[in-house]
């Protein structure tokens, strides 16, 4: 069986993409080859991304035939009838965002799977390797030391950038105000005892000036994205945002007493935990 896998979106939804893949590997034996050429589409409105996989995992095999997405993206009666011609009689098959674990695959057939296929189920069986990868990234990290000497430390992931920014982004998932992560604050403080408040956003100007405490606040500035959110999942409780940047923090993160925060709602349609990206400890707010 050979699988590819589109590429899209950033840290959080790449990982996703990776853990399908993993999946199909470890329960299907699958071949599988990753997509990137979405990451190349000038799309309006989108916040433009680059690969990051290649920093995390090694090994990785790529596709190079496009000719189903190129077919695919066109909208007249003959060039959707080709397509589906062309893919009926090389057994090529397109999957659109779906559930994967329900899907009954052929051995003898080529799939394309398009989405971003955000599931804590398939993020947990990725975790054990991606937290082996974690321990030889951080081993010098700055910050990594304040974080592994806290027990009460708590990583706040606040996402603003385009989510404010980007009016098209922003009418579809909005984004937590500020008084989502004081209540969250609060909400932990009332847990457990919290020696630190680590602070990760794409806007630390604005969390700087907003974001106040009782506790000692650390405000993580000059890492790269894959760094913060291994950082991140150091920590042994998160306050999450309504990114799947932030979600990996949750699934990564082995502490048995965790706390996790998590808004209710996902986007502005969307409630989180009625979503398969949420996990059942979450306390949404």
């Amino acid at each position: 069986m050979v699988v590819n896998i589109a590429i899209k979106g950033g840290l959080g939804n790449q990982l996703f993409q990776y853990a399908l893949g993993n999946y199909l590997y470890e329960t299907h034996g699958a071949s599988v080859f990753y997509d990137l050429k979405q990451l190349d589409l000038k799309e309006e409105n989108l916040t433009p991304r680059v690969f990051l996989l290649n920093k995390l995992f090694d090994n990785m095999h790529f596709s190079s035939d496009r000719t189903h997405r190129i077919f695919y993206r066109q909208n007249n009666m003959f060039v959707r009838w080709y397509n589906y011609a062309v893919r009926k009689l090389s057994n090529y098959i397109y999957v659109p965002e779906t559930d994967p674990m329900a899907l009954t695959l052929s051995n003898k057939a080529t799939y394309y799977f398009d989405g971003y296929w955000q599931r804590a189920d398939l993020a947990r069986l990725l975790a054990p390797k991606l937290n082996r990868v974690a321990e030889r990234i951080l081993h010098n990290a700055a910050y990594l030391a304040q974080i592994s000497a806290g027990e009460g430390t708590v990583a706040i992931h606040i996402r603003r950038g385009d989510y404010v920014e980007n009016t098209f982004i922003n009418s579809y998932h909005g984004h937590c105000d500020l008084n989502y992560y004081l209540t969250a604050m609060a909400q932990i403080e009332q847990r457990t005892t919290v020696s630190r408040f680590f602070i990760f956003s794409d806007d630390l100007r604005w969390a700087k000036e907003h974001i106040k405490s009782a506790h000692p606040l650390v405000f993580v500035e000059g890492n790269d994205a894959i760094t913060d959110l291994l950082l991140m999942k150091s920590c042994k409780h998160q306050i999450l945002s309504n990114s799947s940047f932030s979600c990996w923090a949750s699934y990564l993160n082995t502490n048995p007493k965790k706390i996790i925060v998590a808004p209710v709602n996902w986007t502005r349609k969307e409630g989180t935990g009625s979503l398969p990206l949420s996990e059942h400890s979450w306390i949404l707010i």
